[in-house]
């Protein structure tokens, strides 16, 4: 074997496990360090004005009722929702005694929404009614109570 070889032989042995260590050192993947948390704002609750009324005109109540008469035919609940970052819902829930009658899903769009839920009331549905304004997670943002037909 010549002595040029013998060199080149020896070279490659040498050099070798420092390929393979520069080899592992690219393929392997650096330690991962979890990103610092970006700093959110808490979120903002949905909070709710909200009013039992005999009508709404020009999205807003035409009066504020707790009493109505057993012909009143149809009782409105007027809300004003705010703090809503991102689209949502709420929903009414009308109860009469401890029966639901009805609940209904509204749209909540901006920040600042004003919207209303109406029921028809027969006149065999006298007595006390309750109506729930929820969240979209189900919790109870507002509660108000009406009378239809005296005590």
């Amino acid at each position: 074997m010549s002595r040029k070889t013998m060199l080149v032989m020896l070279a490659v042995v040498v050099a070798l496990p420092f390929a393979a260590v520069a080899q592992e050192a690219d393929t392997s993947k650096p330690a991962e360090t979890p990103a610092p948390e970006e700093q959110q704002p808490p979120a903002q609750a949905l909070t709710v004005e909200a009013v039992v009324c005999s009508g709404v005109e020009e999205r807003m109540p035409i009066d504020t009722l707790t009493e109505f008469n057993v012909d009143a035919g149809q009782v409105f609940v007027w809300m004003r929702i705010t703090g809503a970052a991102d689209s949502t819902s709420v929903t009414v829930r009308w109860s009469h005694g401890e029966t639901v009658m009805a609940e209904v899903e509204l749209p909540v769009k901006s920040p600042s929404w004003r919207t209303w839920s109406s029921k028809n009331v027969l006149p065999s549905w006298a007595g006390n009614w309750d109506v729930k304004i929820l969240d979209s997670e189900g919790d109870i943002l507002k509660a108000l109570s009406f009378n239809v037909g005296g005590p």
